[in-house]
């Protein structure tokens, strides 16, 4: 049982990791374009600029605290520490349960 728990949050990890990367490269550009149709931030190139790289920032800062926990999981794999992945697990589940 603890070996599925462990491959399904693993996976769930690469999923999370893949599509946050795709939203700050890909996603976070389109977003800004669509400010720009409403009139959030002003149609010039410096502004876009400073628009998406802000937001790049501000998800790269959230990335952190959710890589220590992705590497909680994985030290608790590789080290056969069930309580530091069931660590990393509740703290990988609850905010998903929170949405």
């Amino acid at each position: 049982m603890t070996k599925a728990l462990k491959i399904l949050i693993v996976g769930l990890w690469i999923l999370i990791l893949t599509i946050w990367g795709g939203v700050i490269w890909l996603g976070i550009p389109m977003d800004i374009s669509d400010d720009v149709t409403r009139g959030i931030v002003e149609p010039m190139r410096t502004d876009i600029d400073d628009v998406i790289q802000k937001r790049r920032i501000i998800s790269i800062l959230f990335l952190i605290p959710a890589l220590t926990v992705f590497e909680f999981l994985i030290y608790g794999i590789l080290k056969n520490k069930d309580h530091l992945f069931y660590i990393g697990m509740v703290l990988t589940i609850l905010p998903i349960l929170a949405i």
